[in-house]
């Protein structure tokens, strides 16, 4: 009995875990478009990824890409203060005027990138899908929903040369 209760639950840990990676990869299928990426100026993405890690940057004008953490820096706020930590720039596609993918570039606590992605998004949801290619069916890094930038115009620390 204890064998079959056994291979019940790894059988379903097994379809678990399927249906996870399948729902991954749903989000870069062609019924969710590709967006142009100048959508993302002057907004927050509040994102997470396939794996649990979130994402909460802005877009500012300029290409400053900022973190936001808890508030600015500040004597009491230390920990998890809003720094830029880099660049993002918009790209156009192969042949075409439309912004299709977004590179970033992160500088802070050293350097980190280029990190190109495409951008799709499903008419019929808030939820923005970064995708790992512009192929349909491409890896998926993040998702998530857009809202204005409010730290843009903050006097943040910048990334070290």
């Amino acid at each position: 009995m204890k064998k079959i209760v056994f291979a019940k639950k790894t059988i379903f840990a097994g379809l678990v875990l399927v249906l996870m990676e399948n729902a991954a990869f749903a989000s870069c299928i062609a019924a969710n478009s590709r967006v142009n990426v100048d959508v993302l100026s002057g907004m927050r993405i509040t994102a997470v990824s396939p794996g649990g890690e979130p994402w909460v940057e802005e877009h500012c004008p300029g290409s400053k890409l900022v973190k936001v953490g808890s508030g600015p820096a500040s004597p009491t706020n230390t920990v998890d203060p809003s720094v830029v930590v880099g660049t993002w720039a918009e790209n156009p596609a192969s042949g075409t005027p439309a912004r299709t993918t977004v590179t970033y570039n992160y500088t802070r606590h050293g350097s980190a990138g280029p990190y190109t992605f495409t951008l799709r998004k499903n008419a019929s949801s808030p939820n923005y899908f970064f995708c790992n290619g512009a192929a349909v069916g491409a890896p998926l890094v993040a998702t998530g929903t857009l809202s204005t930038a409010s730290n843009c115009g903050a006097a943040l620390p910048l990334p070290p040369p």
